[in-house]
């Protein structure tokens, strides 16, 4: 996922009637006057917001015709699969989009069952196996929020130890850039940093030199 998508979803998501809309279009897919009458917000509203989220391909159109012969309605349903992780402490900030899942067909029925089951069966066992998938997202989030808190203290002891390292500040820049895990090549520290390629390029050299960096693309 492009690394711009994250200011387009959190754009999307800072709105809290927007992150409703989501939330019933991730349930099943629904008309902009049933998502009116389900949110109590005006069609006008919802409109607007749904063309938000289509320009940012968070929700998709499905084109009905009509039964009763009248013209044809847009149905809408969610259409991106990602996960957005902000982590931050005094000595930590990281932003992560992570994409899953297969794009699926959502026109075409999705059921992989192969042999007739009854529906309370079926249910049974999908609710058996969420609560097993529930469980072990869990344990993985307590064992994150551990490393989290690991990866902090390391962070801000890196950070000080790096100032006391370096007397330049371009190459402290620099290595606090590559602490974090940016990219050691020129360009993209002069990027990240809005740094000239020269000083970035000096830099690189002065932190070979200390054998805190094998050198970046280009530090010749």
């Amino acid at each position: 996922m492009p690394e711009n998508d994250i200011d387009e979803i959190l754009e999307v998501l800072e709105n809290p009637t927007r992150r409703m809309i989501l939330r019933e279009l991730a349930r099943e897919p629904r008309y902009s006057l049933q998502l009116a009458q389900m949110l109590n917000v005006s069609q006008q509203a919802i409109m607007k917001h749904l063309r938000v989220m289509e320009d940012r391909d968070m929700v998709r159109v499905i084109v009905e015709k009509s039964d009763a012969g009248g013209p044809p309605r847009k149905c809408y349903l969610a259409s991106k699969r990602f996960s957005v992780t902000i982590d931050m402490g005094p000595g930590l900030f990281e932003e992560v989009v992570r994409t899953f899942g297969a794009e699926a067909d959502d026109s075409e029925d999705s059921n992989d069952f192969e042999a007739p089951v009854e529906a309370r069966e079926m249910l049974i066992e999908t609710l058996g196996r969420l609560d097993a998938v529930g469980a072990a997202m869990e344990d993985l989030d307590t064992r994150r929020t551990m490393l989290l808190d690991e990866k902090e203290q390391l962070m801000q002891r890196a950070y000080e130890l790096a100032d006391g390292a370096c007397d330049d500040d371009d190459t402290k820049r620099v290595l606090r850039h590559l602490i974090e895990g940016g990219r050691a090549d020129v360009e993209s520290i002069s990027s990240a940093l809005n740094m000239r390629e020269k000083a970035a390029r000096a830099a690189l050299r002065m932190l070979k030199k200390m054998g805190l960096s094998a050198g970046g693309r280009d530090d010749e």
